[in-house]
């Protein structure tokens, strides 16, 4: 009998045991499964970054953000002309690859332009090889493929989507396969046909017209339907940087409250200079890039 008892002892040991083992490498192959949250998801694209874009840094007071919001903590200033990783648009961000900080960042879209870009094979080592740190402070601002959408909690906050009692978009794509219908030099005569129209917010005619006005009624006369807002046109037509742009594209400028909404925009004359509706002006006439305001505030231009 007292064998009998030893025995089956030893046999629940045994299985207690192997049931404990069991559990012990499930759990390790569920914490083996599930990445650190504060590490990003790694490259599995080929050496030379395939699958991504390059971009180049087009403004002299831009910087890599720990976050996509301006009001996030700023990591560090580009250089002008740098060139940067893009791996994903977020808001109206790019997520950019760093090399300097070896950390995924943040960087506002209107101050970089794609590049066709080759790495050269040190870059390409790094781009495959080199673990990589988020520059989040936590894995709920990492919003990775996907933009938090336009939401209005309280009072309006920059890039969050609303401003000035208008929803705005919060990402602009390029629209590289867009066909563009207008005929520039066509926009830009039926625009002068309003020089002098005094500037009225909301207006649709030759008594008074806005910016988003004048550029609606110069491309209807070409049959080409645009949205009445600004912010609205700037989804439209083929995204332009500043060095690309010809006559009769439009330009958008950023709002001076908030950087992400885009409230005004005008027709491109050439030589710098575009045709606009604006408040300042209190009429339709000419304006150059190069003024301080418009260079500051230039966000892209669209060929429609």
């Amino acid at each position: 009998m007292a064998n009998r008892r030893t025995w089956g002892k030893l046999v629940a040991a045994a299985m207690a045991g192997l049931a404990a083992l069991l559990l012990g490498s499930a759990a390790a192959l569920a914490a083996a499964a599930t990445p650190p949250e504060a590490v990003a998801p790694a490259f599995n694209e080929e050496a030379d970054g395939a699958g991504f874009d390059w971009v180049r840094v087009i403004s002299d007071s831009a910087q890599l953000m720990a976050a996509p919001s301006h009001r996030s903590r700023p990591v560090r200033e580009t250089e002008l002309f740098e060139l940067l990783l893009a791996v994903d648009r977020v808001k109206s961000f790019y997520l950019v690859r760093d090399a300097r900080t070896e950390s995924f960042l943040f960087i506002d879209q209107f101050a970089v332009e794609f590049v066709d870009y080759q790495p050269p094979k040190s870059e390409q080592v790094f781009l495959r090889d080199v673990p990589m740190r988020l520059g989040v402070s936590s894995p709920a601002d990492q919003l990775f493929g996907r933009s938090s959408g336009a939401r209005r909690s309280g009072r309006e906050k920059a890039y969050d989507g609303y401003c000035a009692g208008k929803w705005y978009p919060t990402r602009y794509y390029e629209n590289a396969d867009y066909t563009p219908r207008a005929d520039g030099l066509q926009l830009v005569r039926d625009a002068q046909r309003y020089t002098g129209t005094r500037y009225v917010y909301g207006g649709n005619s030759v008594s008074g017209i806005d910016c988003s006005g004048l550029v609606s009624a110069v491309a209807r006369q070409q049959g080409i339907s645009l949205p009445r807002r600004a912010a609205l046109q700037a989804e439209v037509g083929r995204m332009v940087t500043r060095s690309g742009l010809r006559t009769g594209d439009l330009v958008f400028f950023r709002d001076h409250r908030d950087p992400g909404y885009l409230s005004h925009v005008g027709i491109y004359l050439g030589g710098g200079r575009f045709i606009h509706a604006g408040s300042k002006l209190g009429k339709v006439g000419i304006s150059s890039l190069s003024e301080d305001y418009y260079s500051r505030q230039f966000a892209f231009g669209r060929r429609i």
